[in-house]
């Protein structure tokens, strides 16, 4: 049985997460949250309970950032939990 190897392209994917105080846990409003490689990256604003979603996003690693006037800027690769501090 002969097959063929066709090199696919990555998918673009959708990054979900919120946003909450470092020391608090209160969710975080109207952070901006974005990809720091390029400034054609998405970019996302957090709901009222700090969660966003930003897409479409290219499936290799790059640095989330998340910012918000009056909290430091923190980022993190491909985080689980981004807080700011």
């Amino acid at each position: 049985m002969a097959g063929s190897s066709h090199a696919q392209s990555p998918t673009a994917t959708t990054i979900r997460g919120r946003i909450v105080a470092d020391d608090t846990g209160d969710a975080i409003r109207n952070a901006r949250v974005s990809l720091s490689d390029t400034l054609a990256a998405p970019v996302a604003f957090t709901d009222a309970d700090g969660r966003f979603a930003l897409a479409p996003v290219a499936p290799d690693p790059r640095d989330l950032v998340a910012a918000k006037t009056g909290y430091v800027k923190t980022s993190a690769r491909r985080p689980t939990a981004c807080k700011f501090g």
